[in-house]
C-alpha cells in the first residue's frame, strides 16, 4: 500500500507541475488578449459616443451639443474630475441624467464613457472607480448659455482674440470637413478634468500638449470624428505623452508633467484635425 500511495503522490506532483508550466505559458497570451479586447472596446465606445452625438445633432436642426468646462448643461453635465474625490468622479447623472444632452441617445449606458483599460479611481488608485475617460474637442460646441463666448480659449479661437475657427453647427463644417475633424478622444486619466479637451494650435516648431492624450493601449491614441468613424493614431513621439500614474492632483496644469518636443509631428497631426484658420488661409500642418 505504501508503494501505491507514493506512486500516486508522485503522479499528482507531476500533474501539478505540468499545469503550472502550462499556466506560465498561457498567462502572457491571456494578458495580451485582454489588452486587445480592451483596445477594441475603447474604439467601439468612441463610435457609440459619436453616434449618440450625431443623433442629437439630427434632432436639433444641425446644432451641436454644448461643450462647457464645467457646465450644468452640455454633451455631459458637470465634469470637473480629479483625484480628490470630486462628485463628478462618480456621478453617473453627469453622463446620462437630464442635463446631459446626449444622455437620451446612449440608452442609459454609462459604461461607454469609460475605457476598460482606465483603472483610475476617485483618489487615484483608491476609492470608487471613476466614470469617464473621453473628452470632446474644445473647438466644437457652444458654451452652456448657448453663446460662443469663451469657446476655444486655448486654440486661441476668433472668440478669444485668435485666428482659429470653432464649430457650433453642421453648416460650420467646411474646413476641415467632418471626416477630418476629430470629436472625441481618449484622454490621459491623470490629465482629464472637465468635459473639453484643450489644445493649443502650434507653430511649426513650438509644439506642446495642453491636455494630454492617452497611452492606455501602448503608444497610440484613439479618436472619434464628426462623421462617426474612429481611428487609432500611433504616437511618433511617445515620450511627449506621459505614462499614466493615477497620482497627482488629476488634471491640474501645475502638477501635470508636460514634455515639450519641438516639431512634434503628433501635435501637428492633431492640429490638422482640430481647427482651421478663419481667414481661409491654408493650414500648413502635416496631416499624415
Amino acid at each position: 500500500m505504501r508503494a501505491v500511495t507514493g506512486f500516486v503522490f508522485i503522479e499528482l506532483l507531476v500533474v501539478i507541475a505540468i499545469i503550472a508550466l502550462l499556466a506560465a505559458m498561457l498567462l502572457p497570451t491571456l494578458s495580451r488578449a485582454r489588452q486587445q479586447a480592451a483596445a477594441i472596446q475603447c474604439l467601439n465606445n468612441l463610435k457609440e459616443l459619436a453616434l449618440a452625438w450625431n443623433m442629437y445633432v439630427a434632432d436639433n436642426h444641425g446644432v451641436f451639443p454644448y461643450n462647457e468646462e464645467p457646465g450644468n448643461v452640455g454633451w455631459i453635465a458637470g465634469g470637473e474630475m480629479n483625484y480628490s474625490g470630486s462628485n463628478d468622479d462618480t456621478n453617473l447623472l453627469d453622463l446620462t441624467g437630464p442635463h446631459s444632452q446626449i444622455g437620451p441617445y446612449v440608452l442609459k449606458q454609462p459604461l461607454i464613457f469609460k475605457c476598460p483599460a482606465d483603472k483610475s479611481r476617485s483618489f487615484g488608485m483608491r476609492g470608487t472607480p471613476r466614470i469617464r475617460t473621453y473628452s470632446m474637442s474644445a473647438s466644437i460646441g457652444l458654451a452652456a448659455n448657448g453663446t460662443p463666448s469663451g469657446q476655444g480659449y486655448w486654440l486661441p479661437s476668433i472668440y478669444n482674440g485668435g485666428p482659429w475657427m470653432c464649430y457650433f453647427k453642421e453648416s460650420d463644417l467646411s474646413r476641415p470637413g467632418p471626416s477630418m475633424l476629430w470629436l472625441f478622444q481618449e484622454e490621459d486619466p491623470d490629465s482629464i478634468n472637465d468635459a473639453a479637451w484643450q489644445f493649443n494650435m502650434p507653430t511649426m516648431t513650438d509644439t506642446a500638449w495642453i491636455d494630454s492624450p492617452s497611452k492606455l493601449h501602448g503608444n497610440a491614441g484613439r479618436f472619434a470624428f464628426v462623421d462617426g468613424h474612429s481611428e487609432v493614431h500611433t504616437w511618433h513621439n511617445p515620450l511627449a505623452v506621459p505614462n499614466v500614474t493615477y497620482s497627482g492632483d488629476g488634471g491640474d496644469p501645475v502638477s501635470y508633467p508636460r514634455k515639450v518636443i519641438n516639431g512634434n509631428v503628433d501635435v501637428w497631426w492633431v492640429a490638422a484635425r482640430t481647427s482651421a484658420l478663419a481667414s481661409g488661409a491654408q493650414n500648413d500642418f502635416p496631416s499624415d
